[in-house]
């Protein structure tokens, strides 16, 4: 496999119809939490292609598909928003409200590659991407009970946890950082 530090963002519209379907698969994996399903994908794409169903303060969606080369290996939706707070938040210490607009990511990545480092590196070339010039900030929620995304998560350098919320009767986590990121470096075995 190439390097995850390396991927190159494609917009849901400008990949074919059989990487669609590929990717779109990956949300029925069996290990896949049930909060990651096609229903949530499929949204994230049409919030995309139809403004009429954004939120109030969205200011923008964009659905890409990460490569590492010529190999699809991560769905990436970013919303670009004010920042809204959940109507039940306890934010950390650390936190502040923020002044200008966040972009805000849901990953989700092939699950044969689980644990190589695409999530991160997905979110890296997000980041980068031109659309993202705008955002103060940068932002995911993870629910407390996807152990494999707060893993991933946490290995990433730049990250501050800003405090959880419930949604849904489940407790989520919210995750923010300003500038790039970077893998946590990890002793060479």
């Amino acid at each position: 496999m190439g390097n995850p530090a390396r991927l190159t963002l494609r917009e849901w519209v400008a990949c074919d119809r059989d990487t669609q379907t590929r990717v779109f698969g990956w949300a029925s994996h069996e290990l896949m939490p049930a909060h990651a399903s096609q229903a949530m994908m499929a949204l994230s794409v049409a919030r995309t292609l139809r403004p009429e169903i954004r939120l109030h303060d969205c200011l923008a969606v964009h659905s890409w598909v990460a490569y590492d080369g010529q190999r699809s290996v991560a769905f990436i939706s970013a919303e670009l928003s004010r920042w809204r707070r959940p109507e039940v938040f306890s934010p950390s210490e650390s936190f502040s409200e923020p002044t200008g607009p966040w972009m805000s990511f849901s990953t989700l990545v092939d699950p044969e590659l689980w644990g190589r480092g695409y999530a991160g590196a997905a979110k890296m070339a997000a980041c980068e991407h031109p659309m993202a010039a705008p955002a103060e900030a940068f932002h995911v929620c993870i629910r407390d009970d996807n152990a494999r995304s707060l893993s991933a998560i946490v290995k990433l350098t730049g990250i501050e946890d800003i405090g959880t919320s419930v949604d849904d009767g489940h407790q989520w986590r919210h995750f923010r950082w300003r500038y790039r990121l970077t893998p946590v470096r990890t002793s060479e075995r």
